[in-house]
C-alpha cells in the first residue's frame, strides 16, 4: 500500500492535532478552484465537496478515538481499522483520479512544499465522489499528516505516487488536455522526408468524464462510449503541426447539462438513476451521435466525417471544429417497418469505405422493413457527386437487401470485405440480442457469443446491385480485416480474429488504466476463401495465416489486390494494450520484423508509399505513439522495410488513443487513405519480389 503525502503552504503544520482542523465548508460555501504553480510545474486542481456535518463528524470521531484509546488492544484495533480505511481510500482514489485533469489547471506560488495529494472543495459539488472524502482524510490523519490548510489556502493536484499506476499506459485513457490548432510538434530525432507532404487524421477517445452544471460529475466506463475528439498532424517540409478538438456533438452538449440518457456499451459511474433509466428505456432507438471510432473523406473535395457502429456522419471544419451531423438525401431507401418500436435503422459499422479505383463509398444498415424480420441493406455514396461544401447535404443511394435469419438476434459486424466486384459480409456468432437491447441501457448486457452457430456469409454483387449468395463458415469474431481481394471467382479475406471477450475486458477504461491481466485469449490471423461460384449454402473452412495482431495496414496501392506484406500491432504479453509493431509476410507466413520499446504504446499504423519505390515494403509508416519516458505522445515515422525509426515529433501533451484514421496527401481529390478507404482514382501497383529476410 503506497503512502500519500499532503503538502501545505506552511512547512510546520504537520504537528497540528486533528482538533485544529477547521470546519469543512457546506455545499453552498464551496471554494472555486484557483490557479497555482509549484516547483516550476503546472499542476491540475481537484475540486471535491461534501456536506459539512458528515466529514467533520468522521474526523472528530477519529480524533476522539485516537486521544481516548487507553489500551494496547484498543490501539491495535484502531490501527487495523485505520489501515483498512487507508487501503480502501487508496483503491477508491484511483477512481477519483479520473477527474483530476478535467477540472482545470492551477498557477500560484507554493513555497517550501511538495504537493502530491490535495483536496479542494467543489462549488455545488460532486456528490457521489464526495463519499471518498472521509476515508481519504481519515487515512491521512492516521498517518499524522496535517490537513489544516487544505480548505483555506492550498491549491494542488490529486496525484497518486508513481507506483499507483504500473506504467504509462493510463495516459492513453485519460481526457485530452486541451483543444489546439496548428501547434508545432518539436522534431526531437531524425528528419521527416522532404517528399512526405500531407495530413494524418484520427478520430478517437477524447473525453472520459463530464461535470454538468449544478449536477454530479460522471465518468464513462467503456472505451467505445468515450466522447469523440479529432486530431490531425500536418507534415510539410519536415515540420509537423498538431490540431486536436473535442467534437461538440449533441451528446457532448447534453453532457454539459446532465448525464445523457442514451444506450451505451457499458454505462457510466455513477450508474443511471431510476428516472434516467426509464427515460432511456422508453426511447429505445434514440440515436447517440457520439461517433468516435473512425474518420473518413466522403467527397473528392476533401470533406471529413466521423463515424461509428451507429448510424450518422459528424462533419468537421478543416480546423476540426464540429459542424453538424450530415444531412443525407436518400435515394431508393426501403420503407422501415411501421410496427411499434420496430423501426430499427440505427446499427451499421465503423469501417465503411471504397476500394482502390472505386468512386463509391459502400456501407450498410440493419433495417426492420416488413415486421419482425431483419434486413441488411447496402448503400453507397458517390465521392464525385456535386458538392455544395461544408455543412451541405449529400446523396446516398440504397442498393440491395438480404434477410438476416432470426427475429431476435443480429450479428455485430465492425467491417466487411470490399473488392472490385463484390462485398462480403461476415455475420458472426457474436450477436446483439434485440430483446436485451430493449430491456437494458447497457448494450454489453445484450451481446452474446453463440459458438454453436455458424458464421453467415452474405455476398453482394456490385454490377447487379443484389445479394447473390449466402454461405457459412465456422464461428469466429473479428474487428478488422487485413486485406481482401479477388482470385478469379474467389474472394480472399485475411482477417485479424479476436476473442469476443476482448471488447468487454480490454475496453474497460479502469482496467486499461491499471493494466489488468488479460481476460481473453489471443486469436490468430486467418484466411477465409469464399468462392462466389459455389452452390448456395456451401460451408467454407478457414485456415490459420499468422499470429495474433490487429489494426493492420498494407501498401495503399494494393488495397483490394493480392499482396505480400502487412504491418500491424501485437502484444508482448506484458500489457493489456498493444505494445509491439510487427511486419508480417503473408506469402511465407512469417513475422519478418518487430519493433518494441518498453512503456511505449503504438496507435494505428498508416503506410505512405515512397515515390519511385520498386518494392512493396518501401513505405514510410506513420504512427502516433505514447512514450512513457517522454511523458507525452509523439509521431514516429518508420521505415517499412525493417521498422527502423526515421523521425520523431513530440506532442505538447499526451494524446488519448486515436482509434482509426487515414492519410490525406497534398491532393485531396485522391481521398484520405485508411484501413477501408482508398484512392478513388488509383491503379494497382506492380512491384519486384523481395527475397525473404527475417529481421526479428
Amino acid at each position: 500500500m503506497g503512502e500519500w503525502v499532503i503538502g501545505t503552504t506552511i512547512g510546520d503544520l504537520k504537528g497540528l492535532s486533528l482538533g485544529s482542523i477547521p470546519p469543512f465548508p457546506t455545499k453552498n460555501q464551496g471554494f472555486v478552484a484557483r490557479d497555482c504553480e509549484f516547483e516550476g510545474q503546472a499542476a491540475s486542481t481537484k475540486q471535491i465537496g461534501r456536506k459539512y456535518g458528515e466529514v467533520q463528524a468522521q474526523l472528530m470521531e477519529l480524533g476522539a478515538k485516537r486521544r481516548g484509546s487507553d489500551s494496547k488492544q484498543k490501539l491495535a484495533a484502531e490501527a487495523a481499522a485505520a489501515a483498512a480505511a487507508a487501503e480502501a481510500a487508496e483503491a477508491r482514489v484511483r477512481e477519483l483520479y479520473r477527474f483530476t485533469d478535467h477540472l482545470g489547471h492551477c498557477h500560484a506560488d507554493i513555497a517550501h512544499s511538495t504537493v502530491y495529494f490535495t483536496l479542494i472543495v467543489l462549488h455545488d459539488g460532486i456528490h457521489r465522489l464526495l463519499d471518498l472524502v472521509p476515508s481519504i482524510l481519515a487515512a491521512c490523519a492516521m498517518r499524522s499528516a496535517s490537513v489544516a490548510a487544505l480548505f483555506t489556502s492550498v491549491c494542488g493536484h490529486v496525484t497518486p505516487i508513481p507506483s499507483a499506476f504500473p506504467n504509462s499506459q493510463h495516459l492513453l485513457f485519460e481526457s485530452v488536455k486541451e483543444d489546439v490548432e496548428s501547434v508545432e510538434m518539436q522534431v526531437t530525432s531524425g528528419a521527416f522526408p522532404d517528399w512526405l507532404q500531407g495530413t494524418k487524421y484520427n478520430n478517437g477517445f477524447g473525453l472520459f468524464e463530464a461535470c454538468p452544471a449544478d449536477k454530479d460529475c460522471f465518468s464513462i466506463n467503456h472505451l467505445a462510449d468515450v466522447m469523440s475528439y479529432y486530431s490531425k498532424m500536418e507534415i510539410s517540409n519536415g515540420t509537423v503541426r498538431l490540431w486536436s478538438k473535442i467534437q461538440k456533438t449533441k451528446y457532448w452538449q447534453d453532457a454539459q447539462r446532465s448525464k445523457p440518457t442514451y444506450r451505451t456499451f457499458n454505462g457510466t459511474e455513477p450508474p443511471f438513476t431510476a428516472a434516467e433509466t426509464i427515460d432511456t428505456l422508453t426511447h429505445p432507438f434514440k440515436t447517440n451521435d457520439n461517433l468516435n471510432v473512425a474518420i473518413l473523406q466522403l467527397t473528392t473535395s476533401g470533406r471529413m466525417f466521423g463515424i461509428s457502429d451507429m448510424k450518422g456522419f459528424n462533419e468537421a471544419q478543416e480546423n476540426l471544429d464540429y459542424v453538424s451531423g450530415l444531412k443525407l438525401t436518400e435515394k431508393n431507401k426501403p420503407s422501415i417497418s411501421k410496427l411499434p418500436i420496430l423501426g430499427i435503422d440505427v446499427v451499421t459499422c465503423a469501417h465503411i469505405g471504397n476500394t482502390l479505383g472505386d468512386k463509391y463509398v459502400y456501407g450498410y444498415n440493419y433495417l426492420l422493413i416488413d415486421g419482425p424480420e431483419n434486413d441488411l441493406a447496402v448503400w453507397r455514396v458517390d465521392m464525385t457527386q456535386p458538392d455544395g461544401g461544408v455543412g451541405t447535404s449529400l446523396e446516398r443511394e440504397w442498393m440491395g437487401t438480404v434477410k438476416v435469419p432470426g427475429a431476435t438476434h443480429i450479428s455485430y459486424m465492425h467491417t466487411f470485405a470490399n473488392t472490385k466486384n463484390y462485398l462480403v459480409f461476415v455475420g458472426s456468432a457474436f450477436q446483439y440480442n434485440i430483446e436485451g437491447i430493449l430491456r437494458y441501457t447497457n448494450i454489453m448486457k445484450a451481446m452474446e457469443w453463440h459458438p454453436e452457430k455458424k458464421n453467415m456469409l452474405w455476398v453482394y454483387e456490385k454490377a447487379s446491385g443484389k445479394f447473390i449468395k449466402t454461405f457459412t463458415s465456422d464461428a469466429f469474431w473479428f474487428y478488422h480485416l487485413v486485406n481482401c481481394y479477388e482470385d478469379g471467382s474467389k474472394v480472399v479475406l485475411d482477417i485479424n480474429t479476436v476473442d469476443y471477450r476482448h471488447i468487454e475486458t480490454a475496453f474497460a477504461n479502469e482496467k486499461l488504466r491499471y493494466d489488468y491481466p488479460w481476460e481473453f485469449e489471443e486469436k490468430p490471423t486467418i484466411r477465409l476463401v469464399v468462392d462466389t461460384a459455389a452452390e448456395e449454402g456451401t460451408h467454407f473452412p478457414y485456415e490459420i495465416l499468422g499470429p495474433s495482431m490487429d489494426l493492420s495496414t498494407i501498401h495503399p496501392y494494393l488495397h483490394g489486390q493480392d499482396y505480400q506484406f502487412t504491418w500491424g500491432l501485437s502484444w508482448s504479453g506484458k500489457h493489456l494494450w498493444w505494445d509491439n509493431i510487427v511486419k508480417f509476410d503473408v506469402k511465407s507466413k512469417q513475422v519478418v520484423a518487430t519493433w518494441h520499446r518498453d512503456d511505449h504504446y503504438p496507435g494505428e499504423l498508416m503506410a505512405v508509399p515512397r515515390p519511385g519505390a520498386v518494392y512493396e515494403d518501401d513505405v514510410v509508416l506513420l504512427v502516433t505513439m505514447l512514450g512513457g519516458d517522454y511523458g507525452t505522445s509523439y509521431l514516429m515515422a518508420m521505415d517499412g522495410r525493417d521498422l527502423s525509426p526515421l523521425a520523431e515529433a513530440r506532442s505538447p501533451f499526451p494524446l488519448p488513443f486515436g482509434s482509426h484514421g487515414c492519410w490525406q496527401g497534398a491532393d485531396k481529390s485522391r481521398g484520405c487513405v485508411g484501413e477501408t478507404t482508398a484512392d478513388p482514382f488509383g491503379k494497382p501497383a506492380q512491384f519486384k519480389k523481395r527475397a525473404l529476410q527475417v529481421l526479428v
